[in-house]
């Protein structure tokens, strides 16, 4: 039977752990006392630029389509490389099927096969119970969804010790890798669980650890679970602080993604993909342009010109049972970001229109499938999803895109209709969207009467003596022009100013600091937690101190927050 198993052995070329360490694998706790490493950072599919590297010196700087045809070439001369190719394939496929199944590798997870996933799970699988692991590996490991397994493994199966994260850069460890790539030293030692683990995140220097092990932060479990309860994410914090702030913004709150009863869910649409449907696409001006990431801002659905247009039968055909909703009113939102952007997450609402893949849609509907969307709510998300308070939470989260299941996992309130927070918000959002008459519709469905009244916006119209003397005069204006709002469209219904570079300013200002002010209240954040939020948007800053002279969004929304105080505690 021995020599049987050797015979397989050399046949495949395979390492047996027991035919290899029977002295570590075998007594009563198996095992190594520790494992540590540095594993490969590759994908297990066909790579065509390795192989026929080796046949054309050139091949790596070819672009796809040259690629494809050279490689074809060079199959086409000489058979012999068709068939190492093939046989090359062949591997990969079985080497695939293997690690796939249970009994080889239980924590693979979806998507790609990342052969830092294989190492992690054997590292861990050859440790002694109490045996520990130290590995680098890329960030993926706590956040992209392909690595959950992992995660539940580490959580409930071991004692995490640290997971410490640094970008590639100021110096590269990794010449050859991407500067911004992000990778991690992680340790954890095998047996019980992990309650709590010390973290760092955006680090540059590994030959700092000693100082960052003494300053780490330290997570628990049960925030990284109310953070994210379905991927297990560990978001980015670079300070304590960051993390009890955002553990008061969670709350009790439902997640976005959450299906609840009675109230409004919603749904995410991503349209017409950019590659796939580009046969409908027209560089000629047609009555639908097709809406692009880079075509919106926060509350802006007209921030650049488009680049393509559609045509609307064509386009609805290719949709299919779906077309229905491009004639809808939806909150759209750029779905490439980046934690370090002057702003993280970007979205407003988008009158009836097509929409790019890179701009997808997320919207209310009530708790019957086709009942919806949903106007005054779509305006309430979109407030809500502008906010510094929200995106705050997913600019720990992400790096590069906004993948769904990091929007799914945001904490969103969802008040009931007439709720004293609701109207407020939904009907400062309306003023800030409604800019142009393809919106007039939007605006005559949400209008309510009440809008006529300067109370309805300043409750406290005494309260108004704060701020600069032109800012007064911004909200004395304002409530005064209440009374000559109409529920059909006019221009002055919505607010229009706005430097060149279309910053807000003026009465946009104003009105966008009342919200964040409303939604920093709405999530019932200290003063104390809503000034940390507002210091950690430096892009911002910086860029708000050379047009204003003055970080002019924290003030104004703090002096927001003041004025809001004595009114909601009377409500």
């Amino acid at each position: 039977a021995w020599e049987s198993v050797e015979v397989y052995r050399d046949w495949h070329d395979f390492f047996h752990w027991a035919l290899e360490f029977p002295d570590v694998m075998g007594g009563d706790e198996p095992g190594f006392d520790a494992t540590v490493g540095n594993p490969p950072w590759d994908i297990v599919k066909p790579n065509s630029q390795e192989f026929f590297s080796a046949y054309d010196p050139a091949f790596r700087s070819y672009k796809k389509q040259k690629a494809s045809k050279v490689s074809e070439q060079l199959m086409e001369k000489n058979p012999a490389i068709r068939k190492k190719w093939e046989e090359y394939c062949d591997g990969i496929a079985k080497q695939s099927a293997y690690v796939r199944e249970e009994a080889a590798y239980g924590a693979v997870g979806k998507g790609d096969i990342n052969t830092f996933k294989l190492f992690l799970e054997q590292f861990f699988t050859v440790l002694r119970p109490g045996g520990q692991m130290g590995i680098v590996t890329p960030s993926g490991l706590y956040t992209d969804q392909g690595c959950l397994p992992l995660r539940k493994l580490f959580f409930g199966r071991s004692q995490i010790q640290f997971l410490y994260c640094f970008e590639n850069r100021n110096p590269p460890v990794f010449p050859a890798v991407h500067r911004m790539f992000k990778f991690i030293c992680f340790c954890t030692r095998k047996g019980g669980k992990t309650d709590g683990f010390k973290c760092a995140f955006m680090q540059h220097d590994p030959a700092r650890l000693p100082a960052i092990h003494g300053n780490a932060l330290t997570m628990t479990v049960e925030q990284v679970k109310k953070f994210s309860p379905d991927s297990l994410s560990v978001m980015e914090f670079n300070e304590q602080e960051s993390i009890d702030v955002a553990t008061a913004v969670y709350g009790n709150w439902p997640l976005l993604g959450d299906k609840m009863k009675n109230t409004w869910n919603i749904r995410f649409r991503r349209e017409l993909d950019m590659t796939n449907a580009s046969h409908l696409f027209k560089t000629a001006a047609t009555k639908w342009p097709l809406f692009e990431g880079k075509m919106i801002w926060q509350f802006d659905s007209v921030f650049e010109s488009p680049r393509f247009w559609v045509d609307g039968s064509e386009a609805e055909r290719y949709l299919g049972a779906s077309a229905w909703e491009t004639k809808c009113f939806r909150v759209g939102y750029r779905d490439i970001a980046a934690s370090t952007n002057e702003r993280t997450l970007v979205a407003t609402v988008i009158p009836p229109s097509f929409h790019g893949n890179k701009i997808p849609t997320v919207t209310p509907f009530s708790s019957k499938e086709r009942d919806g969307p949903r106007d005054d709510e779509g305006l309430f998300l979109s407030a809500l999803l502008c906010s510094f308070v929200v995106d705050f939470i997913i600019r720990q989260k992400i790096t590069t895109t906004l993948n769904y299941f990091y929007m799914y996992s945001l904490p969103v309130p969802r008040p009931f209709s007439g709720h004293a927070l609701l109207i407020p918000i939904s009907a400062r959002a309306a003023r800030l969207v409604s800019t142009e008459n393809n919106f007039s519709s939007l605006w005559s469905s949400v209008f309510s009467n009440d809008w006529n009244s300067p109370e309805f916006w300043y409750p406290s119209i005494e309260n108004m003596d704060y701020g600069p003397a032109h800012e007064r005069e911004i909200r004395e204006r304002l409530a005064e022009s209440a009374k000559s709002l109409t529920k059909e469209w006019t221009p002055a219904c919505g607010v229009h100013d706005r430097l060149p570079d279309r910053r807000d300013t003026g009465d946009r200002a104003q009105i966008r600091a009342e919200i964040d002010a409303y939604v920093a209240h709405l999530y019932g954040l200290s003063r104390d937690d809503f000034a940390y939020i507002l210091d950690t948007f430096p892009v911002l800053k910086r860029k708000e101190m050379k047009a204003f002279g003055e970080f002019m969004s924290k003030r104004k929304c703090l002096e927001e927050y003041d004025r809001l105080v004595p009114i909601l505690n009377d409500e």
